[in-house]
């Protein structure tokens, strides 16, 4: 991986923060270099985190 970034997108409440999302939803941007790592292995690996939260 070479960065992430975390936010909010698709609501209407502005300025949203962590304790006060309104109608957004929580988003995750991960930048990374396919050549060193597929996909599908990010998304196997993230998945099973998600569920356990």
């Amino acid at each position: 991986m070479r960065s992430t970034t975390v936010g909010y997108a698709g609501g209407t409440t502005k300025d949203p923060t962590y304790r006060r999302m309104g109608d957004h939803t929580e988003t995750l941007r991960i930048e990374y270099d396919p050549e060193q790592v597929s996909y599908q292995h990010l998304v196997r690996l993230f998945w099973p985190i998600i569920i356990l939260l």
